[in-house]
């Protein structure tokens, strides 16, 4: 068992290094011996960013850390350096091969040293299998102005995985353009050990598929998907061994409980071997000629009630508006070679903006999330055992990774409990996105919330306990501005975020984070 522990750090070390020797020994360029030998291309990019962030309260406003992939300490002033390069090689045959590696070297009052991101992902055709710390924009929700999807978000650090998956939306055979998959399976470790009652690896299952109808383009687009993840594996001070075994991987796979009693369970001793969380998630998409409106519905799956549609109202629900730029073709089938394959970045429903349309506001995006009015339809025994979103009654440190959701940045932490202390909230949360000419982009987040804590949370210092956390309501409002610079300089980039906090779960709090980032690519 000690030496499965280690393999996460030691595969992400190793990835780093063979990524910094691509970038800085001497790396085959673009080449040919001859037209009978193969010929690979090569491209490569390294760079380096520095930020730091303060704010008036010493610990951080809530939109200056969430949602960037864990880099960040919520609970004091950050000084931070990345380093990071990529390097691809692209080969006749239609493989190619990316390595990618980002070390951050954070100065704060948990000072840390990590690789935030380092994978190696072989790519042919429509598939593609990496291993490694990868960041994901994963889900139907928006990539830069969400609060987060309700299962794997951007908050917290990405967790060491090996998936095989789709590279975005494939074409169905035989359905002529109209239907397309994406679809993924892989196999991760939860390596914060500190932050875990549960001993030893616990695993992490994942697998998706969505189905997408009509084209990108389409006037009428429609999306459809189930998510499914599961923490299985380690061994409970309380509960003895979670076994690992063929079996026991082919009740993860199926959503099975232990007994076979449940379909997607959550928290009683019927589930006590695994922890299951998922999405049901849909979507539908209109493309005007000059606007792109989406509506998304996301519902989240913890508990038997949520698997049968028992809480309806509980989950994520969204609405967008963008710009489209002018001339975009519309189309009700794609061309076979569908644009949608976004080079494993996930399930998209927004498209990535144009670099050569830039309007003053370009997209306007609210939410509207409810963990709490769906439960209220049961009653209170029956809320105690099934609605306690993200944590887990064996898994004390629920579906957190280095103490931040790995969900929806909403869903709290705090550094005297284990998994999250803030999971029954109504929420209403906007974005929006646009461009000040050439010169800058700018984004703005504003979020109002009301908080009731959470039903059971165990406190680090008596982890066998579990503590009932909620409470009142408590009001919330938190608002981010952000504006980058596209380059001041030759490959350099700046930026300020300016976030500030006031109600009663956050105190009032002003806060700015300044970035410096430069990039190098060679091709």
């Amino acid at each position: 068992m000690p030496q499965i522990n280690k393999i996460p750090r030691l595969f992400s070390a190793s990835i780093y290094f063979f990524v910094m020797q691509l970038i800085f020994g001497s790396p085959l360029s673009a080449q040919e011996t001859s037209d009978a030998e193969p010929r690979v291309w090569n491209s490569q990019t390294y760079g380096w960013q520095v930020r730091a962030g303060a704010a008036t309260a010493g610990d951080l406003p809530f939109w200056l850390y969430s949602n960037q992939w864990g880099q960040i300490d919520p609970y004091s002033a950050n000084g931070m350096l990345n380093l990071f390069g990529r390097q691809v090689f692209s080969f006749d045959s239609g493989i190619s091969i990316t390595g990618k590696a980002d070390l951050l070297l954070r100065a704060s009052q948990g000072s840390n040293v990590h690789f935030n991101e380092a994978f190696l992902k072989v790519s042919y055709g429509y598939f593609e299998l990496w291993a490694g710390r990868k960041h994901e924009q994963y889900g139907l929700v928006h990539p830069t102005l969400s609060t987060g999807t309700m299962d794997l978000s951007q908050n917290a650090r990405p967790v060491p995985q090996i998936v095989f998956a789709t590279r975005g939306f494939m074409p169905v055979p035989f359905t002529r353009g109209v239907v397309y998959a994406d679809a993924s399976l892989g196999h991760g470790w939860l390596t914060d050990y500190d932050d875990r009652f549960v001993e030893g690896t616990v695993r992490i299952h994942r697998k998706h598929l969505y189905l997408r109808i009509f084209s990108e383009n389409s006037p009428l687009v429609l999306h459809g998907g189930l998510k499914h993840f599961a923490q299985w594996g380690g061994t409970s001070p309380l509960h003895g061994n979670s076994p690992v075994n063929f079996r026991s991987f082919i009740d993860v796979f199926f959503s099975r409980a232990a007994d076979s009693e449940e379909i997607i369970g959550g928290g009683n001793l019927l589930n006590s071997a695994q922890n299951h969380l998922g999405t049901y998630d849909f979507a539908a998409l209109v493309n005007t000629e000059n606007f792109a409106i989406s509506l998304s519905r996301q519902f989240i799956l913890e508990d038997t009630p949520n698997a049968r549609f028992g809480t309806p109202w509980d989950g994520l629900w969204g609405a967008t508006i963008s710009l489209r730029p002018p001339d975009s073709p519309r189309s009700w089938r794609g061309s076979g070679s569908s644009s949608s394959r976004n080079s494993g970045s996930g399930t998209r429903l927004h498209r990535a903006s144009d670099k050569n349309f830039r309007p003053l506001l370009e997209t306007v995006h609210y939410e509207y999330m409810d963990l709490k009015e769906g439960m209220s339809r049961f009653p209170q025994r029956a809320r105690d055992e099934y609605f306690n979103y993200y944590n887990h009654w064996a898994y004390r440190g629920g579906w957190t990774y280095h103490n931040q959701s790995m969900g929806n940045s909403l869903l709290l932490t705090n550094r005297t409990h284990l998994g999250v202390v803030n999971n029954e909230i109504i929420a209403h949360h906007a974005g929006l996105n646009g461009y000040i000419g050439d010169a800058a982009d700018w984004r703005f987040l504003t979020t109002y919330s009301r908080n009731y804590g959470a039903n059971r949370a165990s406190l680090r210092t008596n982890p066998t306990g579990r503590q009932n956390l909620l409470t009142e309501r408590k009001d919330q409002w938190s608002f981010m501005l952000e504006l980058s610079t596209v380059k001041l300089f030759e490959n350099l980039e700046t930026g300020i975020m300016l976030a500030y906090d006031t109600g009663a779960v956050h105190s009032q709090n002003l806060g700015a984070m300044l970035s410096v980032r430069w990039t190098s690519g060679r091709n």
